[in-house]
């Protein structure tokens, strides 16, 4: 989403995530998906130049191979070089919507599950060539347990605040919303499902 001057300008969606990027570790690792997740957040970093050449990682054995390992930069350049791909897909957008070219003086904020990965500042940074920060949900929300407030969760966060703040908003007090059971119709479900995940 490009947002200027307070609104949204422009929506797209890239066919390309985080996901993908777990995919290709499946591929270059040889490991199965949950083991290529878990690598992905233990030694995952998108932005190679990090990473100790020489630093070694051990890798799950699987039936037809026992104990293995691998050099944590050849995680890094997997994931690098998909990572890298996504953002020039993202610069293309932009560039599409007559906002390349540095025309976002505000910078580029990074949301999902991926965003929290060491290196994904540092390789926007040069694709993007603008600010760059890792988007998380507002600080100081009264009921949010922290580990809601990762970039995994800023978006969801965003916009039940955002809709919370349009109710609010549009005419009727905040205490009258809660009174006549309108904030819990419309957000109790969501809250059921965060206080049964955490």
């Amino acid at each position: 989403a490009i947002f200027h001057e307070g609104k949204i300008r422009h929506l797209a969606s890239l066919k390309f995530a985080g996901t993908h990027v777990t995919s290709d570790l499946v591929q270059g690792l040889g490991v199965t998906q949950a083991d290529a997740e878990r690598l992905k957040e233990r030694h995952g970093v998108a932005y190679q130049p990090l990473v100790d050449a020489a630093e070694m990682i051990n890798l799950p054995s699987t039936p037809s191979q026992g104990a293995r390992q691998a050099s944590r930069e050849l995680l890094a350049h997997i994931i690098h070089q998909r990572v890298d791909e996504i953002f020039q897909l993202a610069q293309r957008e932009l560039e599409r919507a007559g906002y390349g070219g540095g025309r976002l003086p505000a910078g580029v904020v990074l949301t999902g599950g991926t965003a929290h990965l060491p290196g994904m500042v540092e390789l926007a940074r040069d694709v993007f060539a603008v600010p760059v920060r890792a988007g998380t949900p507002e600080q100081g929300i009264s009921g949010l347990v922290d580990s809601v407030q990762a970039p995994r969760y800023a978006v969801p966060v965003g916009l039940v605040l955002y809709a919370a703040r349009r109710l609010a908003h549009d005419g009727a007090p905040g205490g009258v919303l809660v009174r006549s059971g309108g904030v819990e119709k419309l957000f109790g479900p969501l809250k059921r499902w965060l206080q049964d995940f955490f």
